[in-house]
């Protein structure tokens, strides 16, 4: 091991030289933003940043050049090298001037690692941002399935075992029927630990399980099949047909729940005899015109089915039109009539 003016040299097993930088707590006044040579603050992640450090507080380290530049104390000045959305964060947070607040703070080896040779600098900086590897949803998945989440623990469970029994249908697909949609509001709710099944939506959550691994496996999920991105917009219009048309007609008690059931069933079956159909014709063309090469296939994009979000919506609305759902649940819909006899003054059901 040896000491140089701001970092350790340990010698690997093999002899390389590894610099190691030092760690040290630095008043938030001495460290300041080098806009010359960091890119474009994003005033958004800032915001987030600054959640982040008032409901966890601040967990982590800021990585920092020390520069020639010195307060007007006499104090050296740092500019970060990685960690200045949390340095923008804390300025915002506490002020510029807060020489009371110590950060901790991984100095670069100085003068090798300086924030005045821009070159170097920059070189730096892209090195310690470009390979951080982002959070999958599986990684969150696993992470809080870890914390005995016992919805986590079913939907890992569900993704690991679909690696053999439906290989097509996704860890991102998976995680849609469980959190009911795709939005990124959706999909927040699994990073931020809050995923729950509720009593009401298991049975359908299981419906569309068994529907989607039976789907993939049976139509498989090329261009010209059933693919990614029909299914995960069939998902998301199902579960909205189930919010908007019949569950709350079972809250109300003018519907039994079983008879939701059927009803998204019913759906469920409408749309595989669509999709049958659509895929079945496609192969019937290849066969009939003995065309095997995916590239040929694609020539028949026309046939597909639809691969925009607003035209795969757009269908589902004509087959549930075309098939009278409306009448279907007007059928299983209790009359009012009825309801208000076994309503108390307050409106619930008694």
């Amino acid at each position: 091991m040896a000491k140089n003016a701001t970092g350790v040299v340990y010698f690997s097993k093999d002899k390389t030289e590894i610099t190691f930088g030092s760690q040290k707590l630095i008043p938030l006044s001495q460290i300041e933003y080098n806009t010359a040579n960091n890119r474009r603050k994003y005033k958004q992640h800032v915001s987030l940043m600054k959640k982040k450090i008032r409901e966890y507080g601040f967990l982590g380290v800021i990585v920092v050049f020390k520069s020639t530049k010195k307060d007007h104390l006499g104090n050296p000045i740092y500019n970060p090298a990685e960690g200045n959305h949390r340095t923008d964060a804390l300025h915002e947070l506490f002020g510029v001037d807060r020489y009371d607040v110590e950060v901790p703070c991984l100095v670069l080896p100085f003068p090798e690692y300086n924030a005045e040779d821009r070159e170097t600098a920059l070189e730096v900086i892209i090195g310690l941002n470009k390979d951080n590897k982002a959070w999958t949803i599986m990684d969150y998945i696993q992470g809080w399935s870890k914390t005995k989440r016992q919805d986590y623990i079913n939907l890992e469970t569900e993704i690991r075992n679909n690696k053999t029994k439906a290989p097509y249908l996704t860890p991102a697909l998976t995680s849609y029927i469980y959190v009911m949609g795709k939005s990124s509001t959706d999909t927040k709710t699994i990073q931020d630990g809050k995923l729950k099944v509720s009593v009401k939506h298991r049975p359908y959550v299981s419906i569309m399980l068994d529907t989607m691994r039976d789907w993939t496996n049976e139509f498989g999920v090329k261009k010209w099949q059933l693919h990614p991105t029909f299914s995960a917009n069939f998902i998301v219009d199902a579960y909205s047909f189930l919010k908007s048309d019949l569950l709350p007609l079972v809250e109300q008690g003018r519907m039994d729940s079983s008879d939701s059931v059927l009803i998204f069933e019913e759906w469920i079956d409408t749309v595989h005899n669509y999709v049958s159909d659509d895929i079945g014709a496609i192969e019937d063309f290849c066969k009939r015109k003995n065309m095997t090469k995916p590239k040929e296939i694609k020539q028949l994009s026309e046939m597909f089915l639809p691969t925009s979000t607003l035209d795969i919506k757009n269908k589902l609305i004509e087959l549930r039109k075309k098939n009278k759902f409306d009448k279907l649940i007007k059928k299983a819909t209790k009359p009012t009539t009825m309801i208000g006899k076994f309503t108390s003054s307050n409106g619930a059901v008694a």
